[in-house]
């Protein structure tokens, strides 16, 4: 189970043995797992064609032949992600040496790991890199709120005042006589 020391948003959100999620915040913030640890069981056979989410759960930093606890072929990759898109890396079919060189995966760190044939691993979902302003205006004046995401696709946002969802819209001009 995990807890977020803040407060989730939605509030209430408990992760299960099993269960992942991606976290993104603008800033620093402790996370608290309790429970027993998973012990995986070694060795991970990643089937041809795959791609498999894997990490580090042991005290030290691991190639990824140490995570998944055999040799990968030649031809295999790793996308390590590095905050804005993933850092690929292959192991050279020639050199049998990875490059651009040996990957280096934190402890509780994932990586997308695929021997050779392995398709690329989805893109994080998308978030919010500048959060809207605190505004105040006179009643039945207009505000204008915007916001900055990671990516440079289409993406829809979802306002909301007091955890009800204003209809969506990518702009979205209150009426006078909706106070914000």
């Amino acid at each position: 189970m995990a807890s977020f020391a803040n407060g989730w948003a939605p509030p209430g959100i408990t992760l299960n043995p099993g269960e992942g999620a991606f976290l993104q915040s603008p800033t620093n913030f402790s996370l608290t797992f309790t429970g027993t640890p998973h012990v995986p069981v070694l060795p991970v056979i990643i089937p041809a064609g795959q791609t498999y989410l894997l990490s580090r759960q042991t005290a030290a930093t691991a190639t990824p032949e140490q995570i998944v606890g055999t040799n990968l072929p030649p031809g295999a990759k790793v996308w390590q992600w590095t905050g804005s898109g993933y850092r690929i890396f292959t192991f050279d079919e020639f050199d049998l040496t990875w490059q651009p060189a040996t990957p280096s995966v934190a402890v509780g760190e994932s990586v997308w790991i695929a021997p050779a044939g392995g398709s690329l691993p989805p893109n994080p979902p998308p978030f919010i890199t500048q959060v809207p302003r605190s505004l105040s205006v006179p009643v039945g004046s207009n505000a204008v709120f915007s916001v900055v995401l990671s990516t440079a696709s289409s993406a829809t946002v979802q306002w909301f005042k007091e955890f009800t969802a204003i209809p969506p819209s990518t702009t979205f001009i209150f009426p006078p006589w909706r106070q914000l």
